[in-house]
């Protein structure tokens, strides 16, 4: 079962795909990790993320979160 998604975490979400633009790799990681662990909560906001990319890291770094 799906749990709904409060707005405190949509903007956790939000800001955790902000960082997959962070200049420091670590950052990015993590916010790969961490949007992994939202699970499901995460997907939409990724997908919509990887269509609106605009350079191949960021897709990257958002495909790789939605593999985990």
């Amino acid at each position: 079962m799906t749990q709904k998604t409060t707005t405190k975490e949509k903007d956790t979400i939000a800001s955790l795909i902000a960082r997959l633009d962070d200049p420091q790799n670590e950052n990015r990681h993590h916010a790969v990790r961490a949007l992994a662990e939202h699970g499901d909560r995460a997907v939409k906001p990724l997908v919509l993320t990887l269509a609106a990319a605009k350079d191949a890291d960021h897709r990257w770094y958002a495909a790789i979160a939605l593999r985990k």
